[in-house]
Order: structure tokens, then sequence, then C-alpha cells
């Protein structure tokens, strides 16, 4: 069985709109038990161009630029960050933002 570390999109009817894998695991035991994925997609809701990103990767501007090239409006980030991590939040995501 494959398994990966993903977030999913669901509209508002259940309908899965995107689903989004993790494309670079931590080293160690994420290694031997899951897979990566390999594409940032942009996918559409209400007319608005989204895309979806996983944990530390939206510190990397490379992947904001290419999701952004796309026409993604809105990068929505799903992430256990904790207190140790909110300079991530309060300055760097903004700062890609321009």
């Amino acid at each position: 069985t494959i398994r990966f570390i993903s977030v999913r999109f669901i509209d508002g009817h259940g309908k899965t709109l995107a689903n989004h894998c993790k494309t670079v695991l931590l080293s160690g035991i994420e290694h031997n038990w899951l897979a990566t994925g390999s594409v940032f997609s942009v996918f559409r809701f209400r007319d608005t161009p989204i895309a979806m990103i996983i944990y530390y990767k939206c510190e990397f501007s490379e992947i904001i630029r290419d999701v952004a090239i796309r026409d993604a409006v809105i990068v929505l980030v799903a992430t256990a960050g904790e207190k140790d991590w909110k300079q991530v939040q309060k300055f760097v995501i903004p700062a890609r933002a321009y």
C-alpha cells in the first residue's frame, strides 16, 4: 500500500476539487513509510484559482512563484506549526505575497 501525507479540498457538495501530496519528506521515518507527490496543482473554487501546500514548503519562494505564475491568488498551507514557528506565519508567508 502506498501512503502519502496529503491535504484535500472538498467543496460544499462533498466533491473533491484538489488533492495535494507532500512533495518532500523529512529525513528519518517518513522515508520508510511514505511516498511523495510531485505536483503543486492550481484549482478553481468559486472562480478563484487556489493552490495548496503542505508544511514548510511555503517557505520556498520558487514554489509560491510557480503557483502564482499559474494564476493562483490564494495559497492554502496545511501545517501543524506550533508557537516555535510563529515567525513563519507572521513574516515569511506575508513576504511571499509580494
